[in-house]
């Protein structure tokens, strides 16, 4: 029959420090006579901040209180459940707290096994193997534990106890409780007796498991869109451990370095942090600015410190050495201006060499700056295997949706996999502040609302989130353009190019199933020219408006630059960008100007030259480093068959990461009005996929281009058919200047005029000329 569980309001009173670490709480008198309970009676104490298994005592002395009842309650209680918090610090004041009593069965135990704590773990190494040692822990066990009741699944501390102190033990974690040749669970305690016979199950160092003690965040518990990464961490990590006799037998190092980098948000060191839980692991983490000293030689002696650390603790189980920002403390020694810094580079190289390849170790380095470290650390037998983790694909999106709404209470109309399509080029933490700021707004807006408890997070919440939270990516990028929306009936005219530039640029995007099942690969570039004022530019954003993809916009005067090789690095930069915000469309407006057109008299030095090389080699994907990550993972079922080394992505990342990268989408749209001066090897398809003409507008055409830039404005007794007959070798900014000059030309004879009229308009047409020559060739 389960035990009552009482629930009072108690006055926790100041410990008596004559039972500090004897497992004793003390009631009252009259609590205990009210609750029927007996002197040297097991019981659980839960309180707000743990639960402890107590012998219940009556109370020395109560203050002259009476009411409520009392209960001097030991903050150093010695027994609490792993379960509960880790914080055990009750009130040393007098004040009043809600507690629940649960009187629970004790008996003397047969069998307890435990894990012991203990202060100096280097000590005990091989204790499997020495039964004589085993035997002696037992004995100590048994008599520090001797009359305290225990239960299986709680610690132990015996922090108070001078003979554990003597013998190095800190705390003893109870693994299970054997009583009549039976086990029992968590709800039955038993008391450690002369009798008792202890099994040690295993031994840890106090440093160990005050590491494994620190409180883990549930969202990094479950993280989202890196499950791959975290297997290939996690076999790393416990495969030397499992298999340690194969490991020796074929002389296989167990320690192994891993390279994590991606941009900066994308969960490098949450991934390491959730893979240490998965796997009961302890991390110790390097920091640059903790380690760097202005003494000489102080910051060597500090990293070799943190790295013996590890060294000793993996001799006790799973350990990751986590250096985060490595790229801060190990750069390039060449570029490095400061010998400090070379010095110090030196020393990470030194160490990681330093660390015995069959302590287990697990080296995991962070960076967002892979090119910034030194060659010399990505070596065989240092950082050797490298994980890439980038933007999140749609699919690794809602994953992480998934993981930052759970709890949260949603409105009927919110659709996960549209707000995960929303938000293209968002990292996890990006993601993670679009979820906070929506729930803030929904909290804010029931604030004044009588049902605040029924509150849910809308659509319109999200939608204000995402105009004020932009991918991180974005931010310091000079490319990265905001497109004013423009609408497809916004440009009059031209409906066959229209047609042509939804199926180059909006159908990839649109229908990728389409194109997969028809075997058609995706457009690598569209170039539209044409007559200068035709709308080239205008058609490009209304393809990116109608898509909602990043739009990416370079010119002639972002690219070049006085330095030598710096208009190459912005060609680069703009490629890699646009590769880690896909999809994405990257605009070369007056492509004729960036990159020109090589010639047989060339010396083939200038920087035009230079440039165009660099764009040919980024379009064909031969410039694209290995350190940059697409945003797509994803690689169907059809695309691995046949292909050993994709579907093992851990056993060649390379190849891998060329399947990935072929199906990320970043689509090059260039305009010219000078084809002409456009080198050929650009316009071969496999670049330039689509050229698409985009022709001077006839009558039908600019009879609606007149439309729409006057569809604001009041007119009478205007024939626009008349004035589109009257235009010819006008072009689309030619006409909408008509009409702007048509407006001002009204307001001219009169501010308080309300209308434009013919007279207007004919005097538009004798101030604006046309910019075309009908019979030139484009």
């Amino acid at each position: 029959m389960e035990a009552e569980v009482t629930s009072l309001e108690c006055v926790v009173l100041p410990p008596c420090s004559a039972d500090a670490g004897r497992q004793v709480s003390r009631l009252s008198s009259k609590a205990m006579k009210h609750f029927h309970l007996c002197s040297g009676q097991c019981i659980f104490v839960s309180t707000p901040a743990n639960k402890a298994l107590c012998q219940v005592h009556q109370i020395k002395h109560s203050g002259g209180m009476a009411v409520p009842p009392h209960l001097q309650y030991c903050s150093d209680v010695v027994l609490k459940m792993a379960v509960q918090s880790k914080n055990p610090n009750s009130s040393a004041d007098s004040q009043q707290h809600r507690l629940t009593l649960q009187p629970i069965p004790c008996e003397d135990s047969e069998i307890v096994t435990v894990k012991l704590v203990v202060n100096d773990g280097g000590k005990y190494v091989g204790w499997e193997e020495n039964d004589g040692l085993k035997a002696e822990l037992a004995q100590k066990c048994v008599r520090c534990l001797k009359n305290l009741c225990v239960t299986s699944e709680c610690t132990v501390d015996l922090s108070h106890s001078r003979l554990a102190k003597a013998y190095g033990i800190c705390h003893c974690v109870v693994v299970s409780c054997v009583q009549d040749g039976e086990a029992i669970d968590s709800s039955k305690a038993v008391k450690i007796t002369e009798r008792t016979v202890a099994q040690i199950a295993g031994i840890q160092s106090l440093d160990f498991y005050s590491i494994l003690q620190e409180p883990c965040s549930e969202k990094l518990r479950v993280l989202g869109g890196v499950q791959e990464e975290c297997s290939l961490l996690a076999d790393l990590l416990l495969m030397p451990q499992i298999h340690k006799q194969a490991y020796k037998s074929f002389g296989l190092p167990r320690s192994s370095g891993v390279l994590l980098h991606g941009p900066p948000g994308c969960g490098k060191t949450s991934l390491v942090r959730q893979v240490a839980h998965k796997c009961g692991a302890v991390v110790v983490t390097i920091n640059g600015p903790e380690l760097i000293s202005s003494d000489p030689g102080e910051s060597e002696a500090n990293l070799k410190a943190v790295i013996d650390r590890a060294v000793k603790l993996s001799q006790e189980g799973p350990c990751i050495l986590f250096i985060d920002e490595v790229d801060a403390i190990c750069q390039r020694r060449k570029q490095s201006e400061s010998k400090h810094n070379a010095r110090f580079t030196s020393a990470v190289l030194s160490g990681l060499d330093g660390i015995p390849k069959e302590c287990g170790l697990l080296v995991v380095a962070a960076t967002n700056r892979p090119s910034a470290l030194d060659p010399a650390v990505r070596q065989p037998g240092r950082l050797d295997q490298e994980v890439l983790i980038s933007v999140p694909s749609h699919s690794q999106r809602r994953e992480i949706l998934d993981v930052h709404l759970a709890g949260v209470p949603l409105a009927p109309e919110i659709d996960l996999d549209w707000l995960a399509g929303a938000t293209g080029g968002h990292v996890g933490a990006d993601l993670a502040k679009v979820c906070a700021e929506a729930t803030r707004r929904a909290v804010s807006a029931s604030m004044g609302s009588s049902l605040q408890s029924e509150w849910k997070v809308t659509l319109a919440d999200f939608e204000a989130s995402l105009h004020l939270v932009h991918p991180s990516l974005r931010q310091g990028a000079d490319c990265v353009v905001d497109v004013q929306p423009v609408r497809w009936e916004d440009i009059g005219g031209l409906d066959q190019v229209k047609k042509k530039i939804r199926q180059a640029v909006e159908w990839p995007l649109l229908y990728p199933d389409a194109y997969q099942r028809m075997g058609l690969p995706l457009a690598r570039g569209v170039l539209l020219y044409g007559p200068p004022g035709c709308g080239k530019t205008r058609l490009v954003r209304a393809a990116a408006s109608a898509i909602h993809v990043t739009f990416l916009s370079l010119s002639c005067a972002q690219v070049y630059s006085p330095f030598v090789g710096d208009s190459e690095q912005k060609v680069v930069e703009a490629f890699q960008k646009a590769r880690a915000l896909a999809p994405s469309i990257l605009f070369l407006d007056e492509i004729d100007a960036i990159v020109g057109k090589r010639s047989e008299a060339s010396s083939g030095h200038s920087v035009q030259e230079r440039v165009l090389s660099t764009l040919l080699n980024e379009m064909d994907g031969v410039g694209t480093r290995l350190d940059e990550k697409t945003s797509s993972k994803e690689i169907s079922e059809k695309e691995l068959e046949g292909n050993p080394s994709v579907c093992q992505p851990h056993l060649n990342k390379k190849v891998a990461t060329k399947e990935v990268r072929d199906r990320s989408h970043v689509l090059v749209v260039a305009a010219t009005n000078r084809l002409d001066m456009v080198d050929d090897a650009l316009l071969r398809p496999g670049r330039m996929d689509h050229l698409i003409y985009v022709p001077p507008p006839d009558r039908k055409a600019r009879q609606k281009i007149l439309e729409v830039h006057s569809q604001q404005m009041r007119m009478v007794g205007v024939d626009m058919s008349q004035i589109a007959a009257d235009t010819e070798g006008y072009s689309g900014a030619d006409l909408e200047n008509i009409c702007r000059e048509a407006a001002l030309c009204a307001l001219t004879e009169s501010l308080d005029a309300d209308f434009i009229g013919p007279a207007h308009f004919q005097h538009a047409l004798d101030t604006v000329k046309p910019s075309l020559n009908m019979n030139e060739t484009w």
